[in-house]
């Protein structure tokens, strides 16, 4: 073999070994913390971003409840791996089943309550201005229920979800707008940097007027150079924490599981961060 030959060879063996070391950086992982490592791992990330011990054990315990309660055969059973479609295809029957045999009336918890959980001392709301939460109904089943949010935090709680009034047309920078003017009239302040509360505003043209609401939400805080978004998927769907590479993989995230507004009269989702909305990305096809 000629030195040239064998110099081409070993850089080609060197790009290869680069570009792994890349695509594993920018690799997504996640859990469903059923396991103590990944428990561990939350708790250090929330309480180094300076969530409160007593939230973090407040949220530990809705996620103890659920794991505990439902078969976790379908769910990744120690530490992180590899995001992908195939790793998330829960036993979705037999985990609700499970839940609606020991809890027939009781619907548990979804993103929004363990974010407000888990977001609790990031923010403040000062507002007695009128609030729609007439979509938050099972919500409230919910926390009728449990005793999880004391008296101030379940009004806070309705103000923070309550549907926001908007243009039924596709306008996002009039969606943003408003949903600007919401926090701003009711005062939700966001006060700690490091715990993003990150929101998908879904458009909601069903009724008059249109309105912008929460549709789903989770907790995002740094962690050894990436980004840790924790999320409930919904009241009989499992618990996830993700570990993103940076912000804009957690948006892209968020816009391809929620974006279904192509050839649909009503506009795509909004993601925003502790009240200010990112740059609007479109699902990617």
């Amino acid at each position: 073999m000629r030195w040239e030959n064998i110099l081409l060879t070993l850089i080609g063996i060197l790009t290869l070994t680069l570009t792994g070391c890349a695509s594993e950086e920018k690799a997504v992982t996640f859990s469903n913390l059923v396991d103590t490592q990944s428990h561990s791992l939350v708790r250090e990330a929330l309480s180094d971003a300076g969530v409160s011990e007593e939230n973090i054990s407040r949220f530990l315990s809705n996620v103890e409840e659920f794991n505990t309660t439902v078969p976790t055969g379908s769910l990744v059973a120690q530490g992180f791996v590899n995001y992908n479609d195939t790793a998330t295809h829960y036993d979705l029957e037999a985990i609700s089943e499970a839940w609606l045999e020991k809890y027939p009336e009781y619907p548990g918890t979804n993103c929004r309550i363990n974010s407000f959980v888990l977001g609790a001392n990031s923010f403040t709301i000062a507002s007695n201005a009128e609030v729609d939460p007439s979509l938050l109904f099972i919500d409230s089943d919910s926390l009728r229920q449990s005793p999880i949010l004391n008296e101030e935090e379940r009004h806070n709680f309705d103000v923070l979800y309550g549907r926001i009034p908007t243009t039924a047309e596709k306008d996002p920078d009039q969606h943003a707008a408003d949903i600007e003017k919401y926090f701003a009239r009711h005062n939700i302040v966001f006060n700690n940097p490091n715990v993003h509360f990150v929101a998908v505003f879904l458009h909601d043209i069903l009724d008059e007027p249109a309105h912008m609401f929460i549709g789903h939400v989770g907790i995002a805080v740094e962690h050894e150079g990436k980004m840790l978004f924790i999320e409930k998927l919904a009241f009989d769907k499992p618990y996830q924490a993700l570990l993103f590479p940076d912000r804009e993989h957690l948006q892209r995230y968020l816009m391809d599981a929620y974006d279904d507004s192509a050839g649909q009269d009503y506009s795509h989702p909004l993601i925003v961060d502790n009240g200010k909305v990112l740059p609007w990305k479109v699902k990617t096809q």
